[in-house]
């Protein structure tokens, strides 16, 4: 392998591992085509590449009508009785036959003959397996359940027996055009079974009057909530954002796949996640958050008075300390007498032995209880 197609395989790796995985859901046409090309490889190694596959419905004898003169037709049965037909051209016969003697293609035209019950003994294997696996390939499409449970009967003589056989009713003709890759050779098969008879819709109850909170909040609940998931915000200057340019790359610093939240459009933060992958696109887990784990203080517990009475003991049990540790006598307090003044500038010093007469001091009692309950 050359440098430059080394490169380039190593390119398409890339692109491969980077880009997210496309769901290409299968249709009618192209499961008809798989399931064809595969039972005729399998059965007998025939190889054959389907050019088109075309449908059409009709009523059972323009059905038979657009069928080709000279076809090999042998009946489906469906529970041992005939629902359809199928249908295989000169060309496709002859292509088994060859590649069952043979074992390989004729470089030629085959010449027209009449079609034999040889030729369906020959076909046989190639259609037993085409039917086996054409309920499972269309499985998902239009044609599904069409063509269940169906396997390949007696021959069917001509057209005409075909119409005396089968009820009269509407069919899906299913055509594939086959291409051998060889010469010119060309072939077709055709498929005739009948409509799938859907059941009618079974009438809706009428419904029943519910109450107004529940209809309320069913409605509430079937309401379209749009939900954001937000990284981290990433602190930056004015300077920093004016800088910004296209390719360029912003450290996300701190910001890991499990710092995903959840934000409703009010801004509100709903949720914690994880981001990941599912299905090939973009995906976030929804986080538990654990639950807070409080544990007891070990310091002292503090005192605490819950009634004006028991503040008021305990102020009172601290003015009486104060008078006990006094040095002052009885009604003395800081050398102040009854309707002494300070003059300015003079110094407030207390002399030993100064009295304080009745009633000088600055807070009675009761007011002092008063303040402290208020």
């Amino acid at each position: 392998m050359s440098d430059s197609n080394h490169a380039a395989l190593l390119r398409r790796k890339a692109r491969g591992a980077d880009s997210d995985a496309v769901v290409d859901p299968i249709t009618a046409s192209r499961a008809v085509r798989m399931v064809l090309t595969k039972a005729a490889h399998d059965a007998i190694g025939l190889t054959l590449t389907v050019q088109s596959v075309a449908q059409e419905t009709a009523a059972l004898d323009d059905a038979v009508a657009g069928l080709e003169e000279g076809m090999l037709l042998a009946r489906l049965d469906r529970n041992g009785e005939a629902v359809g037909c199928i249908a295989l051209d000169q060309g496709l016969c002859a292509a088994v036959l060859e590649i069952q003697t043979f074992g390989a293609l004729l470089d030629r035209t085959p010449e027209a003959r009449p079609l034999t019950g040889t030729d369906l003994a020959l076909c046989e294997p190639l259609l037993a397996r085409f039917l086996s696996h054409f309920p499972e390939a269309v499985n998902t499409t239009p044609l599904e359940a069409w063509a269940d449970n169906v396997t390949q009967g007696a021959r069917f003589a001509d057209g005409r027996a075909v119409g005396l056989k089968l009820p009269d009713r509407d069919y899906r003709i299913l055509r594939m055009s086959i291409d051998f890759g060889v010469a010119d050779r060309v072939g077709q098969l055709a498929m005739l079974l009948p409509l799938i008879e859907r059941p009618a819709p079974s009438a809706m109850p009428a419904p029943q009057a519910a109450d107004w909170g529940t209809a309320f909040q069913d409605a509430v609940a079937d309401a379209h909530v749009t939900l954001e998931a937000v990284l981290p915000p990433v602190p930056m200057s004015l300077g920093a954002s004016q800088r910004l340019a296209a390719g360029q790359v912003v450290p996300l610093v701190g910001c890991t796949v499990e710092t995903v939240r959840l934000r409703a459009a009010s801004g509100a933060v709903v949720a914690t996640a994880k981001l990941g992958r599912a299905a090939g696109l973009r995906a976030v887990r929804l986080q538990h958050v654990p639950d807070w784990q409080l544990e007891e203080m070990t310091i002292g517990a503090p005192q605490v008075m819950t009634s004006p009475a028991s503040i008021l003991e305990t102020a009172e049990d601290h003015l009486a300390g104060f008078a006990a540790d006094s040095p002052m006598g009885e009604g003395e307090f800081g050398g102040f007498a009854a309707g002494d003044v300070m003059a300015e500038g003079e110094s407030a010093d207390f002399a030993a032995g100064d009295a304080m007469a009745e009633g000088d001091f600055p807070m009675m009692s009761s007011d002092f209880a008063l303040n402290l309950e208020n």
